[in-house]
C-alpha cells in the first residue's frame, strides 16, 4: 500500500471544538457586550472564539486575542491558559503547526501549574496531533501516551477512548491498519455507549477509510454514518474530510462525476472558512481525479497549489504525498526525467518519516507504556494481597483475644449473677416508673421538633413559587432528621430574574435547622437591599452571617455558615448567571454532563472570606436539565462494600434518567438512595433540585 493515500482522509480527534448555530453566537456576543470585565467575560470570549473556529477563523482569532488581553489584565491564569490553547487550535486549523505547538506548550505550562489535569491531558493530545500531521510520529505517540496516562489516573473513560483513538491514527498513518483498528473499534464502542456524536462521527470516518483501503463493502456504511452526523451537527470542517473520503471511494468505483461533486462541495466550505490544512488534501484529491480524467494540466496546477501549502505547514508527510503524485503525473505524460526527480524527493521524505529509528522509538514508547501499566497493576495487586494477609493476621489476634476475654467475662458474670438478681428485682419497679417518664419526655421533644419543622418549612421555597416560575422541575428533599441543615430557597430579584438557592448549612438536625434560618434570613436581607448579581448576593450574605456569629461567645467568633449554589435565571434570554460556594451546578445536555465548578470556600468565616465570590454566565438550550445539589447523597455510605455513593455515580445516574419526566427522576433518585443505603443509617441531609429548560 502506498503512503500517499493515508493523510487525505484522517479525522483528527485532538482539538476540542463544538459547533453551534449563528443564533447562539449572536446571543453570546450580545451577552459579552454588556458583561463586566471579569473572569466570566474572559470565559465567554473564549467560548465565542471556540464557536467560530469551524465557521470563521479570523473572527475566532479576534475573540481569542480579546480574551487573552482581558485575562492578562485580570491576572486570570486559567483564562490565559485557555486563550493560549485556542490560539494553538486556530494555528492548527491554518496548518501552522510549529506555531500551534508553541501556543499549546505555553498553555500546558500554566495548566500544569494550576493542576488542571483534564486540561493537561487535552493539551498533550493536541500537541501530539500537530507532530502527527507534520510526520513526526515518535513525538506524536509520546504526547498521546502522556495524555493517556493522565486519563487513566483520572479514570476518565471517554478521555481514555479519545487517547486510544489518537494512537490508532498513528498506526493508521504508519500503514499498520490491523493495529489501528485494534485501537479504533473499542474506542468507537465507548463513544456509542456515552452517545458522543462528534467522536462517533470522527472514529466512524477513520474506520470507514481503513475499510475502503481493505476493499471491505462496509466502508460506505461507516463513511455515510460519519457524514450524516456531521451534517446534523453542522461540523463543517469534518464534513470536508467526509466528502474527501467519499470522493475517493467514488473514484475507486469509477463514478467520477459523483467524486467531482463531493470535492467541489468540500472545496467551497474550505475556501469560505480559510482552513488551509484541508485545502492541501482537497487539491491532492482533485489532482488524482484530474489524472483519472486525463486532465494533466489541471492536475499539475492543483498539485503545485497543494505543495505550496504543504511546505508552509511544515508537514513532511503532506510534502511527500505531493512529490509522490507529481512523480506519478510526470510519468503519465512521458516526462521520465522529471518524474525521477520528484520520486527521489518523495523517497527522501518518506524515509525520514518511516525510518527504522522512528519505528524503533515508537515501539520503545509502546513497550515502556505497557511495562509501566503492568508494573502499576502488579503493585496494586501486591498491595491488595498484603492487606488481605494483614487482615487475616489481625483476625487471628482478635479471635484469640476474644476467646481469652470471653472466658474472663464468663467468670465475672457467674460471680455477679447472684448479686445482681436481687438488685434487679429491687430496681425493676423503679425502672418502670423511669420508662414512663422517658416516654413522656420523648413525646414532648418529638412534638417540639415537628413544630420546628413546620416553622422551617415556612422559610424554604414554597411549591407555589416553584411551580409558577420553573414549570418542569422536581425537588428531592430528604432530611436526616425531622428538621434539616439543607434547604432550598427561591424568589424574584428586582431585575425580574428568578433566583434559586440550594444550600447545606453547618450541621444537621436541630443545630443545622437553626443555622439554615440564619442563612435564609441573611440571603433575604441581601436581596431586600437590592443586590441582583449572584456574587454580590453571596458576598453580602457572608458578611451578615459573619457579623451575627461574632456574638456566639467564642474568642474568634463562629466559623459556621453554608455551602451553596445561587442561580439567577433570565428565561427571556435563555441564560443564567450563578455563583457557587463548594456546591457544584450540573447541566445534562444530550446525554453529556456539563460541570460548573464552585469557588472552594463557604459562605461564612474562612481564611479567604475577603475574596469575592466569582460569577459566571451560562447560555441554556432547550431540553437542558439543570441540577443543583448538596453533598448528602454522594456522601451516603452503603452498597455491597459499605462505601460512599460518590459524585461520579450520581453523575452517571443523572445522565441515565435525565430524559425521564421530572417526577420519575425524583422517584428514581429516591429508589437509588434507598437501595444504596440498605439497612444503614442516613448520614446527612439530602437535597437535589432539577429544572428542565
Amino acid at each position: 500500500m502506498k503512503t500517499k493515500i493515508f493523510l487525505f482522509f484522517l479525522c483528527h480527534l485532538s482539538i476540542s471544538v463544538f459547533s453551534q448555530n449563528s443564533k447562539n453566537i449572536d446571543s453570546l456576543i450580545s451577552i459579552a457586550k454588556i458583561a463586566k470585565d471579569d473572569t466570566s467575560k474572559s470565559n465567554l470570549l473564549n467560548k465565542i472564539s471556540t464557536t467560530y473556529l469551524e465557521i470563521d477563523l479570523e473572527k475566532s482569532l479576534d475573540f481569542a486575542k480579546r480574551s487573552l488581553a482581558l485575562s492578562e489584565k485580570l491576572g486570570y491564569k486559567k483564562g490565559i491558559a485557555n486563550a493560549y490553547f485556542l490560539m494553538g487550535n486556530i494555528c492548527n486549523y491554518k496548518a501552522e503547526h510549529l506555531e500551534a505547538i508553541s501556543w499549546y506548550k505555553k498553555s500546558l505550562a500554566i495548566r500544569k501549574e494550576l493542576f488542571l489535569m483534564p486540561d493537561v491531558g487535552q493539551t498533550y493530545s493536541s500537541i501530539g496531533y500537530c507532530y502527527e500531521d507534520m510526520g513526526n510520529f515518535p513525538e506524536a505517540k509520546k504526547n498521546y501516551i502522556a495524555s493517556l496516562k493522565i486519563r487513566e489516573q483520572l479514570k476518565d473513560k471517554i478521555g481514555i477512548a479519545k487517547c486510544n483513538s489518537n494512537i490508532g491514527t498513528v498506526y493508521y498513518q504508519n500503514q499498520n491498519l490491523p493495529e489501528a483498528l485494534k485501537y479504533l473499534l473499542p474506542a468507537l464502542k465507548v463513544f456509542e455507549e456515552f452517545g458522543d456524536k462528534r467522536m462517533i462521527a470522527a472514529v466512524s470516518h477513520n474506520v470507514g477509510t481503513i475499510y475502503m483501503y481493505q476493499n471491505k463493502p462496509e466502508a460506505i456504511d461507516f463513511l455515510q454514518k460519519a457524514l450524516k452526523i456531521n451534517e446534523e451537527m453542522g461540523n463543517r470542517f469534518w464534513i470536508t474530510s467526509n466528502l474527501g473520503s467519499m470522493s475517493e471511494l467514488y473514484r475507486r468505483q469509477g463514478n467520477l462525476p459523483e467524486a467531482e461533486k463531493c470535492l467541489k462541495s468540500a472545496f467551497k466550505i474550505l475556501e469560505e472558512s480559510g482552513q488551509k490544512e484541508g485545502m492541501v488534501n482537497i487539491y491532492n484529491l482533485l489532482s488524482q481525479l484530474n489524472m483519472s480524467q486525463k486532465k494533466y494540466d489541471e492536475a499539475r496546477t492543483n498539485l503545485n497549489k497543494a505543495l505550496t501549502l504543504a511546505i508552509r505547514s511544515n508537514s513532511i508527510t503532506r510534502r511527500q504525498i505531493c512529490y509522490d503524485h507529481l512523480a506519478e503525473l510526470e510519468q503519465a505524460v512521458g516526462n521520465h526525467k522529471k518524474a525521477l526527480e520528484y520520486f527521489k524527493l518523495s523517497i527522501i521524505l518518506r524515509d525520514s518519516v518511516f525510518s527504522k529509528e522512528n519505528i524503533k522509538k515508537m515501539t520503545q514508547q509502546q513497550m515502556q507504556y505497557d511495562f509501566d501499566k503492568k508494573e502499576t497493576l502488579a503493585k496494586e495487586a501486591q498491595e491488595r494481597k498484603d492487606i488481605l494477609i494483614q487482615n487475616e493476621i489481625q483476625s487471628q489476634k482478635n479471635l484469640r483475644n476474644a476467646f481469652v476475654g470471653g472466658f474472663i467475662l464468663v467468670l465475672l458474670a457467674a460471680s455477679l449473677f447472684f448479686f445482681q438478681r436481687n438488685k434487679i428485682n429491687k430496681e425493676k419497679k423503679r425502672s418502670d416508673q423511669l420508662l414512663h417518664l422517658v416516654e413522656e419526655k420523648h413525646k414532648e421533644i418529638t412534638d417540639s421538633i415537628n413544630y420546628a419543622e413546620r416553622i422551617q418549612r415556612s422559610f424554604i421555597a414554597t411549591k407555589e413559587i416553584l411551580d409558577e416560575n420553573l414549570k418542569d422541575h422536581f425537588v428531592f428533599f430528604k432530611p436526616k432528621d425531622i428538621v434539616s441543615g439543607d434547604f432550598y430557597w427561591a424568589g424574584k430579584l428586582s431585575n425580574g430574574n428568578f433566583v434559586l438557592v440550594t444550600a447545606d448549612s453547618t450541621g444537621h438536625g436541630v443545630p443545622g435547622a437553626i443555622m439554615s434560618l440564619l442563612n435564609i434570613t441573611s440571603l433575604e436581607s441581601a436581596i431586600k437591599d437590592g443586590f441582583t448579581s449572584p456574587s454580590e448576593i453571596l458576598n453580602d450574605t457572608r458578611k451578615t452571617i459573619i457579623e451575627r456569629l461574632k456574638k456566639d461567645g467564642t474568642t474568634e467568633g463562629g466559623k459556621d455558615g453554608m455551602d451553596a449554589s445561587l442561580i439567577s435565571f433570565d428565561f427571556k434570554n435563555n441564560r443564567f448567571t450563578y455563583s457557587a460556594a463548594n456546591n457544584p451546578v450540573w447541566i445534562v445536555r444530550e446525554n453529556q454532563i456539563i460541570e460548573l465548578d464552585p469557588d472552594k470556600m463557604p459562605v461564612g468565616k474562612h481564611d479567604r472570606d475577603y475574596v469575592s465570590f466569582t460569577q459566571h454566565e451560562f447560555v441554556l438550550q432547550k431540553n437542558d436539565v439543570v441540577y443543583t445539589l448538596t453533598d448528602g447523597m454522594p456522601d451516603q455510605f452503603g452498597g455491597p462494600k459499605g462505601k460512599k455513593f460518590l459524585y461520579k455515580r450520581l453523575k452517571e445516574l443523572l445522565i441515565t434518567i435525565s430524559d425521564a419526566s421530572m417526577e420519575i427522576q425524583k422517584q428514581k433518585l429516591d429508589v437509588a438512595l434507598n437501595d444504596w443505603k440498605g439497612n444503614k443509617e442516613q448520614v446527612d441531609d439530602v437535597c437535589i433540585v432539577g429544572v428542565r429548560i
